[in-house]
């Protein structure tokens, strides 16, 4: 009896999920409570992203990225060479740190037998690897007529929250310690604009700075926003164990457990959201009555409107990955700029579901979302720019317009497995497209 009466569980489960949800999908539930424990475990502090951070008994606040004399900031990275299983969650945490900095390979030379890739960019660039099919650049570019018997390796030069000209200088620090790369691909656009503008509308935080400087130097910050850290912290310790208990074999694949993991993960994304509104708020009023400081906010330099600061970023954004584009041609690399997805934007992924649509438009009106679609046109004016000064850049914005199935898994701009694995696609079918034009040029 209870037997019958645990498989008369199930399938009841299984019919809510179906009816709430649409397509049941063990597998991608797994991957989702993986993605979770990554995000969660090597966020950052005071961004809108899930944070791992702890204050010590002087109020300075800490994270897993650290200064850096050059380049703002980086992830602090560990020396994991060893194959990982992304599926597995006590994997997950090394399979994302073996990617994390640069610093972790030597320092490539270029050679006959070798294909070195340079990736630039913020989160979304870094999801390219570690959030997609696994090895999907290095299968996809040797899959290339011209790159066969080639090993491709990419390195990572992207980190979460990096925007111009962040991405240009790691470039060029790398090329200044004697790196040699054969390819140099840069995928940005979301937080050069959004999350620029967002930053000076809150700290006044000049948009060429790095993202959360002022908090990055500071010696204290404000209780409100410490308390309301703590508070996102323990909700994400919690839900951590959560998806780990929901992670164990005996669970991964019941009907029940998923759909429990779907309605607890749901009302997780919406609590986490609003801690992060609450603490930018938090943040940006803390730092309102504060004197101006170079060291902290960049330099002085006033908006007439947000128009005005957006073209302003978008500006940046473009004369950056110019110049990205000179050195790497300089190096004897073929530059290619992708602008990524975005689902804020019209058109680019009408086929939302109602599960996808209130997770991925929450900041539609306010927030990053409405940053961006002010600062997107600006952005395409730049890009007609780059277009004209020999940049071979293109815009992957309405990537997804025609796929049904959920691929935002944030507010923000964060796809999931085969978002990410459609971007790369994307990226190599441009190299091999341009190969091709090139090689036709010349004969």
């Amino acid at each position: 009896m209870i037997g019958i009466n645990y498989l008369f569980i199930e399938v009841i489960a299984y019919g809510f999920y179906r009816l709430k949800y649409g397509e049941y999908d063990a597998g991608n539930s797994q991957l989702e409570r993986v993605t979770t424990i990554n995000d969660i475990a090597n966020g950052a502090v005071f961004t809108g992203t899930p944070a791992d951070a702890k204050v010590n008994n002087h109020g300075r606040t800490f994270s897993k990225e650290i200064l850096h004399p050059y380049l703002g900031y980086i992830t602090e990275g560990t020396r994991v060479l060893e194959p990982c299983d992304k599926t597995s969650p006590a994997a997950a945490r090394k399979c994302y740190q073996r990617i994390k900095s640069p610093a972790d390979a030597p320092l490539p030379k270029r050679s006959a037998d070798t294909l070195n890739v340079a990736l630039l960019g913020g989160s979304v660039a870094v999801g390219t690897v570690n959030g997609s099919v696994p090895q999907a650049y290095e299968r996809l570019l040797a899959g290339l007529p011209e790159y066969k018997g080639r090993r491709v390796i990419v390195h990572v030069m992207a980190a979460g929250g990096y925007r111009q000209p962040q991405p240009l200088m790691m470039l060029n620090y790398f090329y200044s310690l004697g790196a040699e790369y054969d390819i140099v691909i840069s995928l940005d656009g979301f937080n050069d604009v959004a999350v620029a503008a967002s930053e000076y509308k809150w700290n006044k935080i000049h948009p060429s700075f790095p993202r959360s400087w002022n908090h990055r130097i500071a010696n204290t910050i404000s209780a409100d926003a410490i308390n309301l850290q703590a508070k996102k912290i323990n909700l994400e310790s919690r839900h951590t164990g959560w998806a780990r208990l929901m992670s164990k074999p005996v669970f991964r694949t019941s009907p029940l457990s998923n759909l429990l993991w779907r309605i607890k993960h749901s009302r997780y994304q919406a609590q986490s959201a609003q801690l992060s509104v609450d603490i930018a708020a938090a943040i940006g009023e803390g730092d309102q009555d504060a004197p101006p400081s170079f060291e902290k906010l960049g330099p002085d330099y006033d908006f007439s409107d947000w128009s005005n600061l957006v073209e302003y970023t978008a500006e940046i954004w473009a004369r950056s990955n110019h110049l990205a584009h000179g050195v790497a041609e300089v190096q004897g690399a073929k530059f290619f700029h992708f602008i990524q997805p975005n689902q804020y934007i019209e058109g680019a992924k009408p086929l939302m579901n109602p599960q996808e649509r209130s997770i991925a438009m929450g900041a539609a009106n306010s927030g990053y979302g409405a940053w961006y679609k002010l600062g997107y046109p600006f952005l395409k004016q730049q890009q007609r720019w780059l277009e004209e000064q020999g940049v071979h850049t293109s815009d992957l914005t309405f990537l997804y317009k025609d796929i049904e199935g959920p691929i935002y898994i944030d507010n923000c701009c964060h796809v999931n497995s085969q978002g990410s694995y459609m971007i790369v696609e994307a990226i190599v079918d441009t190299i091999r497209q341009y190969n091709q034009t090139n090689e036709a040029s010349t004969q």
